[in-house]
């Protein structure tokens, strides 16, 4: 489940009026989105809630990814914010646009992940990278993605982790 732990360390006094503004909005949207995730987990009339809300805020929520992505290089509370934003609705993600959009939002939340150096946020993305390789039928990309997932759970000793990579390479070489 997402957790709502949005960067707070903003240093407000060295920033546009613009910049704080559109900060803000990102951070907020980025919220709105896990929540609305949250609610689609519990399955239920919560799933159907969740969707709604989702569907309701998609606009706010591709803003404030956007610009996420295009500010990450400015400074680290961006690039947090940039590195969560598929994580926070990736099942949402799934239900609504083109496998292609998911890479893109996952490619620029592992680059902010990798400019921050947080093995723990890459090591999610790189989780969920394969899946809509696979969707779109580029096995080769999903099988890298699910083998550099599956040696850093190896290296993390994270049994979870290996389990789900090693489950998607199987659903990758026999696929059925």
């Amino acid at each position: 489940m997402y957790s709502s732990e949005c960067p707070r360390n903003y240093n407000f006094h060295t920033m546009t009026d613009l910049y704080k503004a559109n900060l803000l909005h990102s951070a907020l949207y980025l919220d709105r989105a896990g929540r609305a995730q949250n609610l689609y987990l519990r399955g239920g009339e919560d799933a159907i809630h969740g969707v709604q809300i989702f569907e309701q805020e998609w606009p706010n929520v591709q803003r404030g990814q956007a610009w996420s992505a295009r500010m990450l290089e400015k400074d680290d509370t961006v690039a947090d914010i940039c590195s969560m934003y598929p994580e926070a609705c990736i099942y949402l993600l799934n239900l609504k646009v083109h496998p292609s959009l998911i890479i893109n939002w996952l490619e620029q939340a592992l680059s902010s992940a990798k400019r921050k150096s947080n093995s723990a946020q890459e090591k999610k993305i790189l989780g969920f990278l394969g899946l809509p390789y696979l969707h779109l039928g580029d096995l080769q990309s999903a099988i890298g993605f699910f083998q550099d997932y599956l040696a850093i759970c190896i290296q993390d000793k994270d049994r979870n982790g290996e389990s789900a990579a090693l489950a998607n390479l199987g659903v990758v070489s026999f696929p059925g």
